[in-house]
This record gives C-alpha cells, sequence and structure tokens, in this order.
C-alpha cells in the first residue's frame, strides 16, 4: 500500500521522520534506530539529514536481486537522560 501520489521526494521523507521523532520523544523513548541496506545512497543521506549518526556496519549479511547486500546501523539520541528508564 502506498500512501503517496506522486514519488516521494527527500522533503517528504524528512517531514515524516519529523513528525515520528517528536512523537516517540513524547511517548520516553529515549534512542531511535535505522538499519538501512547498504549501498543506498538517498538513505544514508536521509539519515544523516535527520540527525542521525553511523554508529556500525555489517558487510554481505543478506542478499538482493542476486547480489550480497550488507547494511549500515544508524542510531539517533531523542530522550532526556533524566528521564530515561
Amino acid at each position: 500500500m502506498s500512501i503517496w501520489r506522486r514519488r516521494p521526494k527527500d522533503a517528504d521523507w524528512r517531514a515524516l521522520y519529523k513528525v515520528l521523532l517528536a512523537h516517540l520523544a513524547a511517548r520516553g523513548f529515549h534512542t531511535v534506530i535505522g538499519i538501512v541496506t547498504t549501498p543506498n545512497p538517498a538513505s544514508v543521506r536521509l539519515h544523516n539529514a535527520c540527525g542521525f549518526e553511523l554508529v556500525d556496519t555489517l558487510r554481505e549479511v543478506g542478499r538482493k536481486f542476486d547480489n550480497w547486500h550488507g547494511t549500515a546501523i544508524y542510531q539517533r539520541m531523542i530522550g532526556n537522560d533524566e528521564t530515561a528508564a
């Protein structure tokens, strides 16, 4: 199912992430993890633009279209340390 009437642009994804991050922070989440199949320059740009930090990578952990792909693991801290459980 698609919610888009046109192909989404980078700004659409950033706006969606902004709402999601605010929603999670309001509910007490402390960190958000994003895992991106690599290579994927568009997703790397998105996560960087949304304040995520690359914390690690895994090489050749899955196959897609008969090729091995890795993952990049991104993290963004959103919660207040004083409220973390």
